[in-house]
């Protein structure tokens, strides 16, 4: 499955740059759905931070790991060049923290000082109860969507941060569903593992209610990536891994490219 080399299109989710993306792609969805204006230290602040936080992720999972209990490509390009990425790591640290002190108003250094705890709280446990079924899908989900929204000023949007989770919950999902054999070499249990296919589309059920608590223009954004990951949890047998990995991930762009072509079109 993961003998053959990586293509081009799997380079930013195994440099991890998919992730700070869509993080940006959703933050412009929200400033633009609720009007709100925001300094472009909150993007960079947000977009480095989504970066370090799945970074170091990685290579906690992969530094006390052999190399045949890699299978992934991510994993496995983490793990051979695991000190240039620490390096690199706290390079974008330094610069992610400084920009914050000189960007953010305090307003939002407390938000952001909120969420960091939950950052740390949550790699913590997951490094200690990953092989005990750590709710590691809900904990991602839920982080990603505070960070989204945690630089808005103003009353934070929870209502639709919270609709928007359960699209990112399903996400990890599916791609902890299709990768069980991934999380069974790391010794990973996992939600997916114990959701099962019924329950699955429950979530996807509970997420298209969640809409009704979202104002129009952002109702059309996520609608439409829970339909693509709908549709891909159809066509998930007929796809490789590695392939519907990055699909998914993928579809979260819908929502903001749509926003998009609304606005300007």
């Amino acid at each position: 499955m993961n003998a053959a080399r990586p293509q081009i299109w799997q380079w930013p989710n195994m440099l991890s740059i998919d992730a700070a993306a869509i993080a940006l792609a959703w933050l412009w969805a929200f400033v633009h759905a609720y009007e709100c204006e925001l300094h472009w230290g909150g993007y960079c602040v947000l977009g480095s931070s989504a970066w370090l936080v799945y970074t170091a992720d990685r290579l906690f999972d992969v530094a006390k790991r052999s190399r045949v209990q890699l299978l992934s490509h991510r994993h496995r390009f983490a793990q051979v060049h695991a000190r240039s990425l620490w390096r690199l790591w706290f390079c974008v640290l330094s610069a992610n923290i400084a920009l914050a002190f000189t960007t953010l108003s305090s307003y939002q250094l407390r938000h952001g000082f909120v969420l960091l705890g939950a950052v740390l709280l949550y790699t913590l446990l997951n490094q200690k109860l990953s092989k005990r079924c750590f709710p590691k899908e809900l904990c991602v989900a839920l982080i990603y969507a505070g960070g989204v929204i945690v630089f808005l000023d103003g009353p934070l949007p929870w209502l639709a941060a919270l609709s928007f989770a359960l699209i990112c919950f399903i996400n990890c999902v599916l791609i902890g569903t299709k990768e069980q054999a991934i999380d069974h070499a790391l010794q990973v249990d996992s939600l997916a593992r114990r959701l099962g296919r019924s329950r699955l589309w429950l979530c996807f059920g509970l997420s298209a209610l969640s809409l009704l608590m979202v104002p129009a223009p952002l109702k059309a954004g996520i609608a439409s990536s829970l339909l693509l990951l709908a549709l891909l949890q159809i066509w998930s047998p007929r796809l490789q891994v590695e392939t519907f990995r990055v699909l998914t991930d993928s579809a979260l762009f819908a929502g903001p490219l749509l926003l998009a072509l609304m606005a300007y079109d």
